[in-house]
């Protein structure tokens, strides 16, 4: 069979400055999506076509259909096309939709939010970079969950999703959120609030309160026990004593760096921090427990203040194995003066 040329529609969604920067990291997205296809794929490339902007690549025969609909959960894909012999572009339906629209992700606003499709492009780049890319039923965690962005993103692709976070208000405010979008939209659900309590690794006493909703699109998926989503609010160093060790295929977070946010630096230095390093070094052990032999971890964080380099050794020194190599080192990207934006990824081995 000849080669077949695959065109993706950029989404006009894309805010101005967010769009100009994330020609390379959706390429990178892209190639690690096509590098577990059986189909060799190349020529990667953004492109002009017709006034819209699109990122085009060659496949050495026509995709099958499992491959098309992974396509179709690329972060930054408005519409997919074929190029046929005449020269014509064939459009290619979805089979896969994502259980919720865009919405959940975009209603709730809020200084210092995350662009929801970077967030959607950091749950891609982990999954992508586990074993269980084409797994279903995956669960993911948020250790540092804010208002929720990547728990919203990863309900949308049909995940279990927990979250951690340690200012009571922000989860408050997501619950609220969540239960209002749910009646909304009419999604069956149920909804329940749990105290847990323990010792830390050092001794001292803590709380956390759980707040888990359950819900399904449909009566068969009810049937079938639903998904889950629990927002948590307590300290992610704790995490292990909130949730279960092994318990996640995936883990990812967009670590506080703004103006906005500060990481908590814990109770001996009484204050925040920007700088991340005291945060992982802190938290990544208890995480690395949480994450399955052969999931991935994907975080966010302002390489202004903590060089690549660094950031990967914190994960090898907690037993993670980061990945490296071109593709890993293509998410970089400005988002303000004071803040230039970078993925980390890791992985747990199996031992």
């Amino acid at each position: 069979m000849p080669p077949v040329t695959y065109y993706i529609l950029v989404n006009p969604g894309h805010n101005r400055v967010y769009l100009k920067n994330s020609q390379q990291m959706a390429l990178a997205e892209l190639q690690l999506l096509c590098s577990r296809f059986a189909v060799s794929c190349r020529d990667f490339a953004r492109i002009q076509l017709a006034g819209g902007v699109c990122d085009s690549f060659i496949a050495d025969e026509p995709l099958p259909p499992p491959a098309l609909d992974a396509l179709w959960r690329l972060s930054d894909i408005y519409a997919l096309f074929s190029g046929a012999p005449d020269g014509l572009l064939r459009p290619i339906q979805p089979s896969w939709q994502p259980v919720f629209d865009e919405g959940i992700s975009t209603i709730l606003k809020y200084t210092g939010k995350t662009n929801e499709l970077f967030t959607h492009m950091l749950i891609n780049v982990a999954r992508l970079s586990s074993d269980y890319a084409d797994a279903p039923d995956l669960w993911l965690l948020d250790p540092i969950a804010g208002k929720g962005t990547t728990l919203f993103e990863g309900m949308r692709q049909g995940m279990d999703c927990c979250g951690i976070e340690i200012t009571s208000k922000s989860v408050q405010e997501s619950v609220a959120y969540l239960k209002k979008y749910l009646q909304t939209e009419r999604f069956k659900h149920t909804y329940k609030k749990e105290r847990r309590g323990g010792k830390d690794a050092k001794g001292a006493s803590f709380t956390a309160t759980l707040h888990q909703f359950t819900y399904a699109a449909d009566k068969q998926q009810q049937k079938q026990g639903g998904r889950q989503c629990i927002f948590a609010a307590g300290d992610s160093t704790v995490a292990p004593q909130i949730y279960k060790k092994g318990q996640f295929h995936l883990i990812v977070g967009d670590l506080p760096y703004g103006v906005a946010h500060g990481n908590v630096s814990g109770p001996q230095n009484g204050g925040k921090t920007r700088n991340p390093t005291q945060l992982l070094r802190a938290c990544l052990p208890g995480w690395r427990q949480l994450l399955r032999p052969g999931g991935a971890i994907a975080l966010s964080w302002n390489s202004f203040l903590l060089g690549r380099d660094q950031m990967r050794q914190l994960f090898a020194e907690s037993g993670f194995e980061p990945c490296t190599g071109q593709l890993y080192d293509s998410f970089e990207h400005p988002v303000s003066q004071a803040i230039r934006r970078d993925i980390v990824v890791a992985r747990r081995l199996a031992r």
